[in-house]
């Protein structure tokens, strides 16, 4: 349990610290961005989470669970090549649409990837190359490294985003996150120049006989991990169908003032518990999770408490007052985003259970609860709806995936 903390306070204070950097200047960036221009990124934000289950095809979970150097190096340059070809393909994609085919009225979705296709492509690369350099790192146990390059992505991206808009250029969010992400990669590149050329020195490398062993994880792990994504970022899919790109930055705002604080625990026990349940006896598994799951919850109540009650009172005050919607959106989130701080940390241990099929049925179901839940939300009690959709369906999901993972560590 000592190593385990120290891991996860490792990880938590790089997180704690970008985090707080990403908070303390959201009042600006609220006062420099109107809500449609949030609700352009993160419309933007989503399309590429989404898309990103391609640059990898999840292979990076191999890196972790390989056994052999040999393998961990092959599993990168693959996906560092997938990742390449997937971003190629979706820029020239993105030049073959003609920006006039699009209406005018046309919805968010719509015309962000009018205004940001020639983009979407060269991050969607960048995004599978941080993730294969990060799951080396996570391999090589260097936390203190992945923490540092949370801190310094986070004062790039609010650094250029502040700057831009001082001089008004309405796509300073965008520009701000994409820079920050390239950084984030010379960063990790940096830091394990050692390790990388070592991967680069060896020229055999067996990546077809790596696409072979680890074939599971393409096979079940990228629909499961694209349910995860449209499940993650459902309130800009289904806001974005919906609503006006005003409402989606409500809703984007709510939801990301919450889900910061509460990802500061929750990415680096992921991390962590993929790493230590991977190595430990599969019996002894039940009784990690129960534990630490029990501990989360524990943590949890208070704060989420808390939030619930202050939101209405506390958005207004400090993001301004054409910010009050978010308020109320935050008060109707609390309640699933609580079950998910507390749940949503084990997701990998299926991975290590190599219950992939079981994941993948588990997560198509938490997506149609999700997006059932937020339409009829929506047709019942218009853009509220959406965000009390959104809690119940996480909330009825999440308790799902727990049952399954007590059935299966049986």
């Amino acid at each position: 349990m000592s190593t385990f903390k120290r891991r996860v306070w490792a990880l938590l204070s790089g997180n704690a610290i970008g985090q707080a950097i990403t908070v303390a200047i959201s009042p600006l960036l609220t006062r420099l961005y109107s809500p449609e221009a949030f609700g352009q990124f993160g419309i933007f934000l989503s399309i590429v989470a989404i898309l990103s289950v391609f640059a990898t095809l999840r292979f990076e979970r191999g890196i972790v669970v390989a056994g052999s150097v040999r393998e961990q190096r092959s599993l990168f340059l693959l996906v560092a090549g997938i990742a390449v070809m997937t971003g190629g393909a979706l820029t020239l994609l993105s030049m073959l649409i003609p920006r006039e085919s699009l209406p005018p009225d046309a919805s968010a979705h719509l015309v962000v990837l009018r205004e940001w296709g020639w983009i979407i492509g060269l991050a969607v690369t960048l995004t599978g190359w941080e993730i294969a350099l990060r799951h080396i790192a996570l391999k090589r146990g260097y936390f203190g490294v992945m923490a540092l390059s949370r801190v310094g992505h986070s004062c790039v991206q609010g650094g250029g985003q502040v700057a831009m808009g001082g001089l008004g250029w309405s796509a300073g969010l965008t520009l701000g996150a994409v820079i920050s992400l390239a950084f984030r990669i010379c960063w990790l590149a940096w830091a394990l120049a050692k390790d990388l050329r070592f991967i680069f020195r060896r020229s055999l490398v067996d990546i077809r006989g790596a696409w072979r062993r680890n074939k599971d994880f393409p096979r079940y792990m990228v629909a499961a991990s694209l349910c995860t994504s449209f499940i993650s970022q459902g309130l800009m899919v289904m806001g974005g169908a919906l609503a006006s790109a005003a409402v989606v930055g409500q809703l984007y705002l709510a939801h990301r003032m919450l889900v910061l604080p509460m990802s500061l625990l929750t990415r680096s026990v992921t991390d962590v518990n993929f790493k230590e349940l991977s190595e430990i006896d599969v019996n002894k598994i039940r009784r990690v999770y129960l534990s630490r799951a029990k501990r989360l919850i524990l943590w949890g109540t208070g704060p989420f408490l808390a939030a619930f009650i202050l939101s209405p009172f506390v958005y207004p005050l400090i993001f301004g007052d054409e910010w009050q919607a978010a308020g109320r959106f935050a008060q109707l989130l609390i309640p699933g985003l609580w079950v998910q701080f507390a749940i949503s940390p084990f997701g990998p241990t299926f991975w290590v259970l190599k219950r992939n099929r079981l994941f993948l049925g588990l997560s198509i179901i938490r997506m149609i609860l999700l997006f059932t839940g937020m339409g009829s939300g929506f047709m019942l009690f218009s853009a509220e709806g959406i965000a009390a959709g959104f809690s119940l369906g996480v909330t009825i999901g999440y308790a799902l995936q727990h049952k399954l993972l007590l059935r299966a560590l049986q």
